[in-house]
């Protein structure tokens, strides 16, 4: 990840095509929006100049950072000697993240052990195991409903990338087809309204939705998937009240230990939805108290 964020090279197994004019069109993922990839999916940058990221990258694992970091510095100096200031800004700040590279402790260092056991990395691998994916799992998106017996009901939906909150790829929604109190019902419009994009190809899906609750609620978000032709996602619930985690095609519940790095991160996506939920039902039923239109 580390080595993403340096050279911006894409991680997905799309087939992309130079002479595809469609590609300017297409909605590049979310690590193009933290600037950890070039987004050549969406012609967000040109053959030649990815080659030259590709083999920058080759050059590193291959050299010593000393030497990777004076031929830096001499980019640098000659892209800002042309006037190319935006070049001369990413190698300043491809040295720096080098750079720091040699400044990260270790548990056995002078940095304590509870600073990485925030750290969601082991969480991701642990996760990717469990769910017995082929690709890493580095985008989540939680999902929960909101309503008080059916009135102002509302769905949120918060993303996560590489385990941390990701704020600009929050989406709330008020329910439009679905009246009195049915909570599978609401889960399955969000996921629809949330994913056509996806399923147009306009963007990409993430590697897992979590939705807040139990087996019901994982249901009904697997045929909100089916009714649409989705191709397969991966989908898990946790429910709040004992922290069981329900995974597809699985008939029993997860119950992890309360220290698992993998329940604690999938508590946090699941709190955050929940949150974002009530805040958004809140206002609305603020709005509607006040007399004010939604």
């Amino acid at each position: 990840m580390i080595l993403q964020k340096i050279f911006k090279f894409r991680t997905c197994s799309l087939n992309i095509k130079e002479a595809d004019d469609k590609r300017k069109f297409f909605r590049p993922c979310l690590l193009h929006s933290i600037k950890q990839c070039t987004a050549p999916c969406a012609s967000k940058i040109g053959k030649n100049e990815y080659k030259k990221i590709t083999t920058d990258l080759i050059k590193f694992l291959r050299s010593k950072r000393s030497t990777i970091l004076r031929q830096l510095k001499k980019q640098m100096a000659e892209a800002a000697e042309k006037y190319e200031y935006e070049k001369a800004a990413m190698y300043r700040d491809r040295i720096r993240l080098i750079e720091r590279l040699d400044r990260r402790g270790t548990p056995d260092e002078h940095v304590q052990p509870e600073v990485f056991a925030a750290d969601p990395t082991e969480a991701l691998l642990q996760l990717r195991k469990l769910l017995a994916s082929n690709q890493p799992v580095r985008i989540i998106e939680g999902i929960d409903v909101a309503n008080i017996a059916g009135a102002e009901a509302v769905g949120s939906l918060v993303k996560f990338i590489d385990g941390k909150p990701f704020k600009s790829g929050y989406r709330r929604f008020k329910i439009k087809t679905v009246k009195g109190i049915d909570d599978y019902a609401m889960i399955a419009e969000v996921c629809r309204r949330r994913y056509k994009y996806a399923l147009r190809g306009e963007e990409l899906w993430p590697d897992l939705v979590l939705i807040d609750g139990g087996l019901g609620h994982l249901h009904a978000a697997e045929e909100a998937f089916r009714e649409m032709n989705a191709p397969t996602v991966k989908i898990a619930s946790i429910a709040k009240k004992k922290e069981l985690i329900f995974l597809q095609g699985r008939s029993k519940p997860l119950k992890l230990p309360a220290h698992s790095p993998v329940r604690k991160l999938l508590q946090y996506v699941r709190d955050e939805a929940h949150r974002f939920a009530q805040h958004y039902h809140h206002i609305l039923r603020s709005k509607t108290m006040t007399g004010k239109k939604s």
